[in-house]
């Protein structure tokens, strides 16, 4: 039943079905998260956990365990791949990775000797990957001002409420950018309009001083906390609030192109397309419903699950949730749009195994472990 039940979670939803032939890295960056779980769970409860593999219990020790060379093999290239995959797709993903190295370490301190070489494989793989690779085929890397798009925001919203600000301040200001249109550009929860804004001025005087406007950010802050609160709020509020509508999996088929290429539904017809269409819509309509369309719910879901776990002194387990945990603190930190669900399709998509996570059966290694 618990099989079925996660089969229809991914196979009803609509969002799943649109997404799947989305040419989307979030989709790909959601998967890999996952995959990187899944090789957490293996490691950690499948393996014999953080002491090493052991044999299987012929009293019906709750956890199925691996301990062959073949199995071993499989268990060690899933948790390598999946890691790299998982640092790859999205640059916010390689923070998050870093983020989880020190607890995910600490958690296998028993058998460095295994994990060490492992995620020193992730990581060395990753760096040439995002370096001489990328600069070999002129892949263009992320500037500044795509990662301070929260501050850029909060500045924004000082100069938009006609604070008072000194005159160096504002000669800082203008080294960056010409302030003239800012009122009009400033959206609450969009930050493209102002990273645009430093991308037309002076966007490497910038990146060229961060200290110098790292201590007008801190300055204006002190000065007006209430203006940084709610720009803060109103650029991350999708992604905490449950109570927030947004458009999920409305992009679908093949945009107008000159190649030819043409979308042609191998399942169609009016009844298939009206359904997908209210099962989209429902989320707005039906209060439980919505909330596996909900960033927000999702988020809280994943603290209670973390509770329970903690709770329950489960304490191997605090790892498993660490990766999609740290994607959505990425998002915090920096996220470009306060709302967009694919940004944190991550946490819906490993959803299922959240929600198992705290219920499968303790070892026992696991309860001497709580107890002691």
């Amino acid at each position: 039943r618990i099989c079925m039940t996660v089969t229809a979670f991914y196979a009803l939803l609509p969002c799943h079905g649109v997404f799947a032939v989305t040419l989307w890295k979030d989709v790909m960056f959601s998967g890999a998260v996952l995959f990187f779980t899944t090789a957490l769970v293996r490691l950690l409860l499948l393996s014999g956990g953080a002491d090493g593999p052991t044999k299987q219990k012929a009293d019906g020790d709750a956890a199925m365990l691996y301990d062959g060379p073949r199995e071993r093999a499989a268990v060690t290239v899933i948790y390598v791949l999946s890691g790299i995959l998982f640092c790859l797709f999205r640059s916010n993903g390689f923070y998050a990775f870093l983020f989880t190295l020190p607890f995910l370490l600490f958690s296998f301190r028993r058998s460095l000797k295994r994990m060490l070489p492992l995620t020193a494989a992730i990581l060395a793989a990753v760096l040439i990957v995002k370096g001489p690779v990328m600069t070999a085929f002129q892949v263009t890397q992320p500037d500044f001002a795509e990662s301070v798009c929260i501050p850029l925001q909060q500045v924004a919203r000082v100069i938009c409420e006609d604070r008072t600000l000194t005159q160096e301040e504002w000669e800082q200001v203008h080294r960056v950018i010409d302030t003239t249109y800012i009122r009009e550009l400033y959206a609450p929860g969009f930050a493209d309009n102002m990273k645009e804004l430093v991308r037309a001025g002076h966007p490497e005087y910038l990146a060229a001083h961060k200290g110098e406007y790292l201590k007008l950010w801190l300055t204006l802050g002190l000065r007006y906390p209430a203006d940084y609160i709610n720009a803060y709020i109103d650029q991350t509020i999708g992604y905490w609030y449950p109570d927030v509508e947004y458009t999920v999996a409305d992009i679908d088929g093949v945009t107008a192109n000159d190649a030819g290429v043409a979308a042609r539904p191998l399942i169609g017809g009016p009844l298939v397309v009206k359904t997908k269409e209210i099962l989209l819509k429902l989320g707005n309509i039906l209060p439980l419903y919505g909330q596996l369309f909900s960033m927000g719910a999702m988020f809280w879901t994943l603290l209670v699950c973390i509770a329970v776990t903690v709770v329950k002194g489960l304490k191997r387990r605090y790892l498993i949730f660490l990766p999609g945990l740290a994607v959505i603190l990425t998002l915090f930190i920096a996220t470009p749009v306060s709302n967009e669900f694919r940004y944190a399709y991550s946490l819906m998509y490993a959803l299922p195994l959240y929600v198992l996570l705290p219920f499968l059966p303790a070892r026992k290694k696991e309860t001497q472990d709580s107890a002691v």
